[in-house]
Formats: C-alpha cells, structure tokens, sequence
C-alpha cells in the first residue's frame, strides 16, 4: 500500500514538472531566446509575418496544454496531500478542505500557485504579453514548488529553500528551451529556404547554447548546496534510499551534459562555419572528385553539396536534442520520485 501511494505521488509529481517545465521554460525561451533571435536573423518582412503567425498559433498551444496538465496535476495533489495531511479515507475529505486550505503551510502555498497558475495563462494568452511581468510570475511559480517541498521543512527562505529555487529555476529554463527547440523550430525550419533556415537556426542555438550554459552554471552549485543541506553524504548515495534514487538521477544527468556539450562545442561552430562535421571533409572531397571526372563540377553543384551537408549537421542537431529531451524526462521522473522519499536528515539514526 505505501509503495502503491509513493508510485501515485510521484507519477502526479513528475506530470506536475513537466507542466510547469513546459510553462515556464517556454516563457523564457520566449523572451529571451526566440524574440532576439528572430530579430537577428534579419529576415524579410513577409518571412518575419509568417513565423511571428506560426510561432503564436504554437505559443497558445502549449500554454493551454501545460495549463490543463497543471491543472489537473494542482487538483490531484491537493487531494493526495488532504488524504496523507488527515490520514482520512477519501470520502470524508471534502468536510475538511477549508481546514487544509486556510489552516495548513501546504494550502496557503497551494492557494497561492493556483493564482500565479491562471495569471500566467491569462497573461500568455494575450496576443503582447507583458515580457516582465511574464518572467516574473515564471520566476514566483517556480518557488511555490520549493515552499511546498523537502527544502521548506526547516523554514521559508531558509539557504535550502533559496538553493533549491535557483536550481528549479535553472532546470526549467534550460530543458524548457531545450524541448521548445525541438518542437518549434522544425515548424517554422521546414517553410524557410536553406539558407534563411541555416541562419535562423544558428542564431536560435547561438542564443540557447547561451542560456543553457548560464543554466548549467547555476543549477550545479544550486544542486550541490542543496544536497549537502539534506545531509546527503558519499555514504549515503549507496546506503539510503534518497541517496540510491540521487545517484541514479546523476547518472542520466551525465549524457544530458554531455548532449548540451556536444550540440554547443562541435554542432553550432559548424553551423556558424558551414563546414561539414566528423566524415563530411571526406565526404565534400569524394562529391567534388566525382564531379570532376565526370565534368559535372561547377559553382552551383557544390553549393548545392554543401547545403546537403549542412542539412546533415541540422539532422544531427535534432537527433541530439531528441535524445536530449528523453533522458531529461527520465531526470524529470527521478526528481519526482525523490519528492516522496525523506532524505537523509530526516531520517532518524
């Protein structure tokens, strides 16, 4: 039966995170990676009419998915939270909602997550959103997670409770972005020329490989910190159970790492050069050589080579970030998971 509860808990924790992921990490994708971006690609009017079209049809999609994911989610942990706060079958709840909402640390943070919630779609929704009010509703709703986690059992504010903010807030931004990248730009990519497409996308990576550096550098210390408040020890990482969890986390965390590496050090430095990766000087050779013998060598056709291989460097990007995105929805789940697991300083000796 409690393994049953943990499972639920953390099934509707981890759906939570991906609501709220989608929600704020598209927001500042939004403002700080896809508005600049797209105004430094310096494309036509009629090209700019078109994506700015496409990307708010695709804008108001995904604020009323994650809106009605996190909706549902805020509804059924406000029930499973009443049922393990009371220790009362389900049926006897709904005499003590008031109790829970007005007389417990839980629901007035749940109270106020549910009014940031509908501001942020309500805002969203609106054709010239306000960008600051935006990121910072964003930035507000991502605390209401940390005040109704393990880093408030001390206090509100306290360093564990700060900590564990600033890490959320690194994480969403980052694999928000990330999946925003993956879904948006191979619908705006596919109406745009090669040449217009390439740009836009470079300036796109260009902007998020910097965001999602500035991501990185904050959510490690955050992380570290924020473990170590918990008494989370190298001991513990193989003789707890929020330790064993912890480490695993660690161990998907790795190749999402290593992915962000890869598409920031080797895919946007032959984005910006347009020189073809790995195999692909090889490959440019063998074409033109071909070309030649056959007296179909000529300016356009190696245009046209190089487009391809620069159409493969696009591919490769994409197969990354897909990976990417997969193993982040695994880090996603350990996290809820580690949610309904008390750790180390909680634990008794």
């Amino acid at each position: 039966m409690v393994l049953h509860s943990i499972l639920l808990h953390s099934i509707v924790r981890w759906l939570d995170f991906v609501g709220m992921i989608v929600l704020v990490g598209g927001i500042v994708f939004r403002y700080l990676v896809f508005q600049p971006g797209l105004t430094a690609s310096d494309l036509a009017k009629e090209e700019m009419d078109s994506l700015g079209k496409k990307t708010e049809r695709y804008n108001r999609a995904v604020i009323a998915i994650s809106f009605l994911l996190l909706i549902m989610t805020l509804l059924v942990d406000f029930v499973l939270r009443s049922q393990m706060i009371s220790k009362r079958p389900l049926f006897e709840l709904p005499s003590i909602f008031y109790v829970i909402l007005f007389k417990t640390h839980f629901g007035w943070v749940w109270m106020i997550k549910f009014i940031l919630l509908v501001s942020l779609g309500m805002i969203g929704w609106q054709k010239r959103p306000l960008r600051g009010i935006s990121l910072g509703l964003s930035g507000l709703f991502c605390l209401t997670y940390t005040l109704s986690g393990h880093a408030a059992n001390r206090s509100d504010f306290s360093p564990d409770v700060l900590a564990d903010w600033f890490h959320l807030l690194a994480v969403s931004a980052w694999i928000g972005g990330l999946i925003q990248m993956r879904l948006l730009m191979p619908r705006l990519l596919i109406s745009l020329n090669d040449e217009t497409a390439h740009r836009l996308l470079t300036r796109m990576l260009g902007r998020f490989s910097t965001l999602a550096g500035i991501c990185v550098g904050i959510l490690i210390p955050a992380g570290v910190l924020s473990v170590r408040l918990r008494g989370v020890t190298l001991d513990s990482l193989t003789e707890t159970p929020y330790g064993r969890i912890l480490a695993v986390k660690l161990l998907v965390v790795l190749p999402v790492l290593g992915l962000g590496a890869l598409s920031r050090y080797y895919i946007l430095p032959n984005l910006r050069s347009i020189k073809p990766p790995f195999l692909g000087n090889l490959l440019l050779s063998f074409l033109r050589n071909i070309g030649r013998i056959l007296r179909l060598d000529s300016p356009g056709r190696n245009k046209r080579i190089k487009v391809f291989l620069v159409s493969s460097i696009q591919s490769q990007f994409f197969l990354f970030i897909t990976v990417e995105f997969l193993l982040a929805m695994g880090v996603l789940l350990f996290a809820a998971i580690l949610t309904q697991t008390p750790p180390p300083h909680q634990m008794g000796p």
